[in-house]
Parts: structure tokens; sequence; C-alpha cells
């Protein structure tokens, strides 16, 4: 999915999550609401574990952010339990900086982001 600000002009936010299909009847009841959301619905005792942080080129993203890159993205597992519940990608769009304040601590991509 792609998430983008009240005005839904640019997607500020691309974000995938894998799930095991026994699990998402259970914890997304409603499929057109954000994941948190569905979690905190059910109460699920949840602990999310950062797994990796990128920051380089993606062409796919620069056509549908609509600005060159590089960008900075994670990704993570939230577990439920202590049982791995789904790993959730996001790649944040250097629009961001509108909100957030520039990104000058790096200029040089040193990686591909897929």
């Amino acid at each position: 999915v792609y998430l983008s600000d009240a005005s839904g002009a640019s997607p500020l936010v691309y974000a995938a999550s894998w799930w095991s299909e026994s699990d998402v009847g259970t914890y997304l009841s409603d499929v057109h609401a954000p994941i948190w959301t569905n979690l905190m619905a059910v109460k699920a005792p949840l602990h999310r574990s950062l797994s990796c942080i990128y920051f380089g080129n993606s062409p796919a993203l620069e056509a549908r952010f609509g600005m060159p890159g590089p960008f900075w993205a994670r990704h993570y597992l939230f577990y439920v339990n202590g049982r791995p519940l789904t790993l959730i990608y996001e790649a944040f769009s250097n629009a961001l900086e509108t909100y957030l304040g520039p990104n000058d601590r790096w200029t040089a991509p040193f990686g591909r982001l897929a």
C-alpha cells in the first residue's frame, strides 16, 4: 500500500506486510483499517523487533514517489506471545522532509532498494 498525506497528492510511504493465512482473520478484522488499529482492537500483546534499516536507490520508488532517491526504508517483525506474527517493510519518500525537516546527514547512497 502507499500512504499519503491528507491531500492524497503523492505517496509518502510504501508499506508491505506478509502474514500467515491462519493469522489474517484473527488479527486483521478490518482490512481497510491500518494494521496497528486492527492489532489494538484485539489487544494483541505485541513486541516489535527492528530487523534492518536501508538507505538506497530504487527506480520503482522514484517513479511512484515522483522524486529521486536515495530513500530510507526498514523492515521489522511483530511478535505476539513470542511468536512471529507479521513482517512489515516500509520505504519513505523524501517528501517527508516537508514535515520533518531536511535530511542532510547522508549525501551519497550506499545501497539499492528492491
